[in-house]
């Protein structure tokens, strides 16, 4: 069975990954040009985006392992 909310939701994921791994990328260029400090605190937010897709790339499983049963009724 399709569930377009659920469909919706794994698209949105999956865009807010491909943003987020797009900034890691632009910050490991800026890694290349800035001070041992200020490249300290790019690793970090980069440490920060990356448990944000991991945690969303779950998110996503979870959609898609429900998809094809049932919608829940309350």
């Amino acid at each position: 069975m399709y569930d377009p909310a659920g469909r919706e939701k794994m698209r949105m994921l999956v865009y807010a990954n491909r943003e987020a791994e797009r900034r890691i990328l632009k910050n490991k260029d800026i890694i290349k040009k800035v001070s041992a400090k200020t490249r300290r605190m790019i690793e970090q937010v980069n440490e920060n985006l990356k448990a944000e897709i991991n945690a969303r790339e779950e998110e996503y499983d979870k959609i898609r392992a429900r998809e094809g049963e049932e919608p829940e009724m309350f």
